[in-house]
């Protein structure tokens, strides 16, 4: 694509970038794998940045001397800021432009091989997992049947520097008698393949939550009601505490369905019924899905979880909002302790993925919202209080309110989110004051009528 063609359709992109210091510009280069961007004049620079980023250009070469890109200071907060700004140029594009379509595109590094692999070379897309001893493979998203996964070389991890959770694309060889094997990257995130350092989840500071994520376009009036009670900051740790029939999966995937435009939604689904593996996929049509049914062992389980909650660390990471919806953490925890034999380590591990969930300073969060049974379902056995202490809202359900064909059956009275003035404004304060006085004379019908008369 020409200069003056790359102009009229990255205008936006081009602007913001001509805006920043040289400085700035030089960190964004970084970010999206541009190669010596000290050498160049700035508005070449920024035609580079954008050819780049945008998949229109080939990923940078590296140097003679085999460098890799060096680590750049640009935040996560810019550099979400440029994509966005490119993703939405991109829709100016003439044609159906898929940058990293491994079916049709072939990208290489400059590390020359003796086959170049593309157009109908077999391709595979999914999530990179380390299982042991050295071995990674590529699990396909949402694709619980697969019996045997790619192989890939931990050569390639180290020269793309890549993580455990990370969604990739390659083409895929397989000799005869041997394993599937990816043989060539073809995309990272859905982006052309370059060695970027990158912040680690566990290095970035956390800080409270001040955005909320809206449910009050929901279809149902019981989220919209808990929109005002006990609003889900980006960012939280919520913990529901549900007896059996009260309608905690149709809470977690009406919530799903609520903010899947906003956040990337990962479901993981431990013990549960196989059919409810497809209503997850149905309810939250562009989340993941994690499943692990009843039937399942106790391994499969426990590795589902750390995948899952691997590939929320990378999207928070980059600067993006992943859910992550746990059904239940009580089966988790099972799981772990049947392997380990050890109770103390198994909550610990429950403790874990429950800890997960923060804002990233600088951009992107990671929310776990987790089930629980009741204590008379033996929750207590593995410390149910403590995780409420730690969780930053407590969603409690009640069997009066399911009696009443109330689903879900939130009780108000007894469900909280710690710090919820930072989340609401004024108005909604005063509505929250009369809501909650409307659950205690009432219950949750009281606050389902009072919610309703005010929209009128």
């Amino acid at each position: 694509m020409d200069e003056k063609k790359l102009l009229e359709i990255f205008g936006a992109a081009y602007t913001h970038l001509n805006g920043k210091n040289i400085y700035e510009v030089r960190n964004l280069a970084r970010a999206f794998g541009v190669n010596a961007p000290t050498a160049e004049r700035k508005h070449a620079l920024i035609l580079r940045i954008i050819g780049v980023a945008s998949g229109v250009s080939d990923p940078e070469q590296r140097s003679h001397r085999g460098a890799r890109v060096k680590a750049s200071d640009a935040s996560n907060e810019s550099i979400a800021q440029l994509q966005k700004i490119i993703d939405e140029c991109k829709r100016k594009l003439p044609y159906d432009f898929q940058a990293v379509e491994p079916q049709k595109s072939s990208f290489h590094d400059s590390v020359q091989e003796e086959r170049r692999y593309g157009y109908k070379d077999e391709a595979c897309t999914g999530i990179v997992e380390n299982f042991g001893k050295g071995l990674w493979r590529i699990c396909p998203q949402n694709d619980d049947t697969c019996a045997s996964y790619p192989l890939i070389d931990e050569k390639l991890i180290r020269e793309f520097n890549l993580r455990e959770g990370d969604m990739v694309s390659g083409y895929v060889v397989q000799a005869q008698g041997e394993p599937p094997r990816i043989v060539q990257i073809a995309a990272i995130e859905n982006r052309p393949p370059v060695f970027v350092e990158r912040r680690r989840f566990e290095d970035i500071a956390a800080e409270y939550p001040t955005e909320r994520y809206d449910l009050s376009r929901s279809e149902n009036a019981v989220l919209c009601a808990a929109d005002i009670l006990c609003p889900v900051g980006k960012g939280q740790r919520v913990l529901v505490v549900a007896p059996s029939g009260t309608g905690k999966t149709v809470f977690l995937q009406e919530f799903g369905k609520a903010v899947c435009e906003r956040a990337q939604v990962l479901c993981l689904l431990l013990g549960q019924r196989p059919e409810e593996s497809g209503e997850y996929r149905a309810a939250v049509t562009e989340g993941l899905v994690f499943s692990e049914a009843f039937d399942s062992s106790y391994a499969d389980r426990v590795r589902a979880a750390r995948l899952a909650s691997e590939r929320a660390k990378r999207l928070a990471e980059a600067g993006k909002d992943a859910v992550l919806l746990v059904d239940s953490l009580q089966a988790y925890m099972q799981a772990a302790e049947k392997l380990s034999g050890d109770r103390d380590a198994a909550v610990l591990e429950g403790k874990k993925l429950f800890a997960l969930a923060r804002k990233l300073c600088g951009g992107g969060s990671l929310t776990v919202i987790a089930t629980l049974p009741d204590a008379e379902s033996g929750a207590e056995r593995y410390g149910r209080s403590e995780f409420e202490s730690a969780a930053n809202a407590v969603f409690c359900f009640g069997r009066e309110g399911a009696e009443k064909g109330i689903i879900p059956a939130f009780d108000f009275t007894r469900s909280y989110t710690k710090r919820c003035d930072c989340l609401l404004g004024e108005r909604e304060k005063e509505l929250g004051r009369r809501l909650r006085e409307a659950a205690e004379w009432s219950g949750t019908a009281g606050v389902l009528a009072a919610a309703e008369k005010n929209k009128e």
